[in-house]
């Protein structure tokens, strides 16, 4: 007899698997990273609702949990917190389709972490409550996440350096020899930010700044992120910011 066991979930994605079924990717509280199989969507008996396949969906699961590798099972499911505005709201759909991106490309272990848990949870939740989401928010997941993957950026360099070396993940005075150095308008706005994550103060940032800056924290998660590649929801994003 199968030994379920209830999680906390947040979906990441879902892959078509046959005519009716899908493979149900989820960062859990318990378990970390799992991948779940989900027959018959579709179908009025099925335990796993179409509704609950959108990504950044948090969850309430009772699931099965071998830990060898293979494909888990989900005895009962249902919505942990509904959303309200993601589903409406363009600006926040797509940021929720990039931030899943993102984690699907991050994301990579099965062992539990229940800090880095509650900080996707809470980023998920923020982004459907907020009344006014600002056009650094993605930009502030990145550099929040960083911290969990292990290259969250040395602040104690950022006194003494006005350029951030990426390969270092730390501030210096001059242009290093390699080509993976934020520029000056750049690096000012990354120092901000990190003084923001530590006091919540509201920052500004300009349009064509912002833009490069997002673009260096993809470069800076490719160097430190194994595979992580080409973010395809990037472009979409762009667009809705770009007025």
């Amino acid at each position: 007899m199968a030994n379920y066991l209830p999680t906390k979930a947040i979906v990441v994605n879902s892959i078509k698997y046959g005519e009716n079924s899908r493979v149900l990717r989820c960062y859990t509280r318990e378990f970390g990273l799992q991948a779940y199989m989900i027959n018959s969507v579709s179908s009025k008996k099925g335990v796993v609702k179409a509704g609950m396949l959108l990504p950044l969906t948090q969850l309430q699961l009772v699931v099965t949990h071998k830990g060898k590798g293979t494909l888990e099972r989900i005895k009962e499911a249902q919505i942990d917190q509904h959303y309200h505005n993601i589903p409406v709201d363009p600006v926040r759909n797509a940021l929720a389709l990039f931030i899943a991106e993102v984690l699907s490309r991050t994301l990579k272990e099965e062992q539990p972490n229940a800090d880095k848990f509650e900080f996707v949870h809470n980023y998920c939740s923020l982004l459907d409550t907020e009344q006014q989401i600002h056009s650094h928010f993605h930009i502030s997941f990145l550099l929040g996440l960083s911290r969990y993957l292990g290259f969250y950026p040395d602040q104690s360099s950022a006194t003494s350096g006005n350029l951030f070396d990426m390969m270092e993940g730390r501030f210096v005075h001059a242009n290093p020899l390699h080509p993976y150095c934020m520029t000056a308008s750049c690096s000012e706005s990354l120092k901000a930010l990190l003084r923001g994550h530590a006091s919540n103060d509201t920052i500004r940032i300009a349009k064509p700044v912002r833009r490069a800056l997002l673009h260096d924290l993809l470069t800076y998660y490719r160097i430190h992120v194994e595979e992580f590649g080409q973010i395809k929801s990037l472009e979409v994003l762009e667009e809705l910011f770009a007025n």
